[in-house]
């Protein structure tokens, strides 16, 4: 599954719902979360947790962290896409992860 810039995460598990004929309350069941709050999900009001992405993933049988990676765009997005210095932060998000991950190599 690929990104798509048009597509949040809640319009990825909406698709991928509906493209299978399941109701909402077999979805929000599998998250143990009410159906109401899951249609709020679908529609963009409310965020999923990681844990409810990763049970999406195994239960949709999608490639390892392809909607754990929408839903973190998305969670980024959210909080700098108003700051004009949106593009500046997510250098110094990328030079941090690098430097992480190349220190956590070390150990």
């Amino acid at each position: 599954m690929k990104s798509n810039l048009k597509q949040t995460t809640g319009d990825i598990i909406r698709q991928l719902r509906e493209n299978r004929g399941l109701p909402l309350r077999k979805i929000a069941a599998l998250l143990d979360i009410d159906t109401s709050y899951y249609s709020k999900i679908e529609r963009n009001e409310k965020k999923a947790t990681k844990i409810h992405i990763q049970k999406l993933e195994a239960f949709f049988e999608l490639d390892k962290n392809s909607l754990l990676i929408q839903y973190l765009s998305d969670k980024i997005l959210y909080e700098i896409s108003d700051e004009d210095c949106a593009d500046e932060v997510l250098k110094v998000i990328k030079k941090q992860v690098n430097t992480l991950k190349h220190t956590k190599n070390k150990l």
